[in-house]
C-alpha cells in the first residue's frame, strides 16, 4: 500500500452531497498497476455489466473500521496483521499537518484516515460495501502520463441521471476500446517491434488523429535513447529501423 499525494478528495454531488471519497494516486508503480485484485475480492462484474453497475460489489470481504480519539479509517488490508495496521496509520495514512484526510492504495489493499468529524462519511462507505452497494473504480483522467485516483463510492447515493449517462458513455468508451485493440493487433506493429529487439513498458493506441489515422502512446524500456510520446504507425515502423521520431532524444 503506498501513500497518495495528489487528487484526494471527498466526491460530491451537484447538490454538495458526498457521495464518497477519492484516494487519489502518486507517481509510483503500485498506482499503475490497476485494481484487477480488488475487482476479484470485492466481486466486481466488469466483463458482465456496464457503467456503475460494473463496479459495485457483490463480495464482501472484511474491511477495518477504526476509531481513534482524533480521527477514523476505514481499511482493506488483506495481507496486513492486525499489528501492521497501526503501523499503516503511523505511515502511510498518517495525517499531516492541516491535512484531513490520507489515502494509501495499491492493486489489492486500499486505506483512508480522517479527523473526527468525517468519520460519519467511513461508515456510511462501510455499510454500503456491506449491503453491496458500494463502487470501486480508478477515475480516469485527461493526461494519458498521469496515473488515476482510486474511488469508493456509495452506489445508492449517485443520481440516477449521473448513472445512465455513465453507462452510455461506458459503453461507448469500450466499443472504441474493442476497435483500438483489433487495430493494434492488425497493425502488424507489435510483431515487427519485437523481431527488431524493440521492447517497451506500454505501447497501445489512444485515439484516431488525422486521416482517422491511429495515434499509439509509447513508453519505452530504453528511456535514454527512446523518448515516449504519441506516435504514428508509420513512426513506430521507423523506430524498428532505428530511424525517425522516436529516437530523437539520442545524444
Amino acid at each position: 500500500m503506498r501513500k497518495a499525494y495528489n487528487g484526494m478528495d471527498f466526491l460530491r454531488d451537484d447538490k454538495e452531497n458526498i457521495m464518497g471519497i477519492n484516494l487519489g494516486y502518486d507517481y509510483c508503480a503500485e498506482h499503475e498497476w490497476g485494481i484487477k485484485r480488488l475487482q476479484e475480492d470485492f466481486g466486481l462484474k466488469f466483463e458482465e455489466e456496464l457503467g456503475f453497475e460494473a463496479r459495485r460489489n457483490t463480495k464482501t470481504p472484511k474491511m477495518r473500521y477504526i476509531k481513534k480519539e482524533s480521527s477514523v479509517a476505514l481499511i482493506y488490508a488483506p495481507d496486513y496483521y492486525e499489528a501492521s495496521l497501526e503501523n499503516l496509520l503511523k505511515g502511510e495514512l498518517a495525517l499531516e499537518g492541516e491535512r484531513e484526510l490520507a489515502t494509501a492504495w495499491d492493486e489489492s489493499s486500499f486505506g483512508v484516515n480522517v479527523i473526527s468529524k468525517h468519520g460519519e462519511i467511513l461508515r456510511t462507505l462501510r455499510d454500503a460495501f456491506q449491503n453491496k452497494n458500494g463502487i470501486i473504480m480508478l477515475s480516469g483522467n485527461t493526461n494519458p502520463f498521469s496515473n488515476s485516483g482510486l474511488l469508493l463510492v456509495d452506489y445508492s447515493k449517485i443520481p440516477e441521471e449521473t448513472k445512465n449517462d455513465f453507462r452510455k458513455e461506458d459503453k461507448e468508451y469500450r466499443d472504441k476500446q474493442a476497435m483500438f485493440r483489433k487495430m493494434e493487433q492488425e497493425s502488424g506493429v507489435y510483431d515487427l517491434l519485437k523481431e527488431s529487439g524493440k521492447d517497451f513498458f506500454a505501447l497501445h493506441i489512444t485515439k484516431l488523429g488525422v486521416n482517422g489515422q491511429p495515434v499509439w502512446l509509447l513508453n519505452p524500456c530504453d528511456q535514454r535513447s527512446c523518448k515516449w510520446g504519441f506516435y504514428t504507425t508509420e513512426q513506430l515502423r521507423q523506430w524498428a529501423r532505428n530511424e525517425g521520431p522516436v529516437l530523437a532524444a539520442r545524444e
